[in-house]
């Protein structure tokens, strides 16, 4: 299983560091994973980040302190996603982690499809992947399933905040069992497309 995740919300003062609301999700990302609040999603074995971003190293520090992970950072410079891709594909029985921005996550899952089921799809980051536009959404998770062949789209926690105590809190009541959006790559397109409809 490879598990996508988009880094916590970024500080509007530099851009390079996570902000306040970040730091919640950061800190909270542990907790989500290790004590199994979404039973279909497994605890990583491995962590993946880009070389050049400082906030998706972040977001997943804890977490791998926490599961004693390392976290590999891969050069994403010009998105060329070949030599990352092939390295998914060689651990596809591995449960991969990999935090990114998710203009990044989105050319990544498009080309590790490409690569897989010689499917061009085009899609977005938000609940919905056919959407039109991304949406400025921290909380979802893609979810690759090479053994169901499917791309499974699920809700983290969200991170509110909370203007009585003028903090961010942790929200975990949309977390559900089951995907918002599954994608069957054993369907023809039309097949999926129509499925999204009914």
């Amino acid at each position: 299983m490879i598990i996508f995740i988009r880094h916590g919300e970024i500080s509007k003062n530099d851009n390079l560091n996570l902000s306040s609301a970040g730091y919640v999700r950061r800190n909270t990302l542990s907790e989500f994973f290790l004590q199994k609040y979404n039973k279909n999603l497994n605890i990583p074995e491995h962590i993946i980040v880009p070389l050049q971003q400082n906030i998706c190293f972040q977001t997943v520090s804890l977490l791998a302190y926490d599961s004693k992970l390392k976290i590999e950072k891969v050069n994403t410079e010009h998105s060329d996603f070949d030599n990352l891709v092939s390295v998914l594909k060689k651990n596809i029985n591995t449960d991969i982690l990999v935090c990114m921005d998710h203009s990044q996550l989105i050319k990544l899952i498009e080309s590790l499809i490409y690569k897989i089921y010689k499917k061009n799809i085009k899609l977005k980051w938000s609940k919905n992947p056919l959407n039109k536009e991304d949406i400025d959404d921290y909380s979802s998770i893609f979810v690759f399933d090479p053994i169901k062949h499917v791309l499974n789209v699920y809700n983290q926690f969200d991170v509110i905040y909370n203007e009585k105590y003028k903090r961010y809190d942790v929200d975990f009541n949309n977390i559900q069992e089951n995907p918002i959006v599954s994608i069957n790559f054993n369907k023809t397109y039309i097949q999926w497309i129509k499925s999204f409809f009914s």
